[in-house]
């Protein structure tokens, strides 16, 4: 019971902290550090940077709610939610692989699954070609999603790269010399400290 409860909590935590990370990410690139980089000069199409910015964001939510969406097909084939009658022996089979020869019996969904399903504990369902359970999107990535999850990971590696080289720049520019003797009033909790004493104004602290 306290685990089911913690990976629950865990389920919870890592939807917030991926939505908290990718909001934090694109609202500081697009509201602070573009246009900074762009009254600098720094950028030589900053409009261009902005639309790759809102294409990989895009793509980013757009593979994330494909995940979510297609995650019901994982067991809508392959779980208890779609049984045939009850046989004489008790047991239960799933629909549309009834006549599997090496289909095994799950004893938590008390149904006969397919080669290659795997039962998740948190979903509480049998996951057609089950790979992981995501936390970041809190459901398991199976056969019918994986299409969707792929590209996801691939646009959330290039909106971090593309964050972080804006970032990049936007520190050289603002905190130069990058290397100071006062490098150390850049990091927590050191910032807020400052901060909150008023030595520090609030650039320092974004």
């Amino acid at each position: 019971m306290e685990r089911a409860l913690s990976l629950n909590l865990l389920n919870a935590a890592g939807v917030v902290y991926f939505f908290g990370v990718t909001a934090a990410c694109f609202f500081t690139a697009d509201l602070l550090v573009l246009p900074r980089l762009s009254a600098d000069g720094d950028l030589a199409s900053p409009g261009c940077v902005r639309l790759l910015l809102y294409c990989v964001i895009a793509e980013v939510l757009a593979n994330y709610f494909a995940v979510l969406r297609t995650s019901r097909r994982n067991s809508a084939t392959s779980t208890a939610f779609a049984r045939t009658p009850a046989s004489t022996n008790g047991s239960s089979t799933v629909l549309g692989y009834s006549g599997l020869a090496n289909a095994e019996f799950c004893l938590h969904c008390r149904a006969k699954r397919p080669p290659g399903a795997h039962h998740c504990p948190l979903c509480r369902v049998c996951v057609l070609g089950h790979d992981h359970h995501c936390f970041f999107t809190a459901c398991c990535i199976g056969r019918c999603n994986r299409r969707h999850f792929l590209p996801l990971m691939l646009h959330v590696l290039l909106g971090s790269s593309l964050c972080v080289c804006l970032q990049y720049l936007y520190l050289a520019r603002v905190f130069q010399p990058a290397l100071s003797v006062n490098i150390w009033m850049y990091f927590y909790p050191i910032t807020v400290v400052l901060y909150a004493t008023g030595n520090a104004d609030a650039s320092v602290v974004a």
